[in-house]
């Protein structure tokens, strides 16, 4: 075994000249420490064997032979420092010495920094990129459905003749597509219902025209017929008044002479022969006042010469009375004479209803009142009888039942009057009859 020894010099050039090769930054120095933390080389001026800003620390990394890469803490940052610096130390293995590399942290990462202001600037660059892709994609988007929702209102609003453009073939364009599509088949579906309610509009015209033709020819039938039977019943009214006129004065005047005549003879003849000349005369009497009721019933003197009130009274005392029901007359307003035809009316509806209370009522009492009022002319007439179905006599298909009834309300209608029945089985009957007064006729001038 053998020692070799030597003697190094730090101070010697050649010595120095070792760490020259070493590419260093501008801010970049290399110290060689020994075991005491005193720097034995530094290839920045003055730190040859000065004691190192570290200490104790890199002596001990020394002895424990470990390296140490990191940011030099802060304590140095008031001594002339006002940079931050990066220290590597890495211990020699065949000496107790190591190598403290120093350098400014801007200079040490200043590829990482290059690195972050590139990423931030392409970052930056890439973002302004999307949002403006981002705006590009919403705005083909949203445009077309703006121009699908103006053209929405615009169809809501009735306005179909405005197309609708296309906007390719992705979906937002299919949607246009087939909204144009809707917009198409709509307008054709409103013309189409446009061209119906014309020629239905054409054809209810033409209907109309027709239906205003036929009742302008109903009317007039109305017309001819009402006037027809006004004719009838004037007809009816003098030849009522001929045949009266007739068993007045030659029927009645004839059976009052064969009474005078019977009379006459009784005196002359046998006594055997008087009772049956006596029967003769009896019967005579019953056929003059036979007559003399048939000259009423036909056209009662009384009508033309006391009026309606009147006429109506002794009719119905002369029909009713006999048969023992009792007959109460009641005169409602200002009496005054109608015109002949509305007196004539009411007095051929009151002997029409008299003479059915004879015939069916079975009444106790009866009450017939005429009203005179301003506008019209009102004639009840009420019993207390057995009553009927009002509505199944006006509905029978027998008009002979109800014939009294249709020949009443017709006299009524002829003068623009009404005709009310009121009945019911057992509740008696009551017939309301309504003449309206013409104005300027001789009902309202003369009272």
């Amino acid at each position: 075994m053998g020692v070799i020894g030597g003697a190094l010099d730090p101070k010697s050039p050649r010595f120095r000249s070792l760490l020259h090769p070493v590419r260093m930054g501008d801010t970049t120095y290399l110290d060689l420490v020994d075991g005491n933390g005193i720097v034995l080389i530094s290839t920045k001026a003055g730190r040859a064997f000065a004691e190192s800003d570290h200490g104790r620390f890199l002596a001990n990394l020394i002895q424990e032979k470990r390296p140490v890469v990191g940011a030099c803490h802060s304590c140095h940052r008031g001594n002339g420092r006002p940079e931050r610096e990066i220290m590597a130390f890495a211990p020699l293995t065949f000496a107790p010495w190591g190598i403290n590399i120093r350098e400014a942290e801007s200079e040490t990462l200043a590829a990482g920094f290059t690195m972050e202001r590139r990423l931030l600037s392409v970052g930056a660059v890439t973002i302004l990129v999307a949002l403006l892709f981002a705006w590009g994609v919403a705005r083909s988007v949203t445009r077309p459905l703006g121009v699908l929702t103006d053209a929405a209102r615009q169809i809501t609003r009735g306005n179909l003749e405005e197309p609708i453009p296309s906007f390719g073939e992705d979906e937002v364009g299919q949607l246009a597509q087939s909204f144009d599509q809707m917009r198409v088949t709509l307008k054709s579906s409103m013309e189409t219902i446009a061209q119906w309610n014309r020629d239905l509009e054409a054809r209810v015209q033409r209907r109309t025209r027709d239906l205003e033709a036929l009742n302008a020819e109903l009317q007039r039938k109305e017309e001819i017929q009402r006037e027809l039977l006004k004719k009838v019943i004037t007809a009816q009214e003098e030849e009522r008044k001929r045949v009266a006129r007739e068993l007045h004065d030659e029927t009645s005047q004839a059976s009052a002479a064969l009474l005078l005549s019977i009379d006459a003879s009784s005196e002359s003849i046998p006594h055997e022969a008087k009772e049956q000349l006596q029967r003769m005369r009896a019967m005579a009497d019953r056929v003059l006042d036979s007559i003399h009721h048939l000259i009423f019933d036909l056209r009662p003197s009384m009508l033309d010469d006391l009026g309606l009130p009147s006429a109506l009274q002794s009719s119905a005392e002369s029909h009713l009375e006999p048969l023992g029901m009792d007959v109460s007359f009641e005169i409602l307003g200002h009496e005054r004479r109608l015109e002949p035809e509305v007196e004539t009316t009411l007095f051929r509806i009151g002997q029409e209803a008299i003479a059915n209370i004879r015939r069916h009522a079975e009444a106790e009492s009866v009450r017939i009142a005429v009203e005179f009022g301003e506008e019209e002319v009102r004639l009840e007439i009420e019993d207390d009888g057995k009553g009927f179905d009002a509505g199944a006599v006006e509905r029978a298909t027998d008009r002979a039942s109800g014939l009294g009834i249709l020949g009443m309300r017709e006299r009524a209608a002829l003068l623009d009057g009404t005709l009310t029945i009121r009945s019911q089985p057992g509740m008696g009957a009551r017939i309301i009859a309504r003449i309206p007064l013409v104005e300027g006729s001789r009902a309202k001038l003369e009272p």
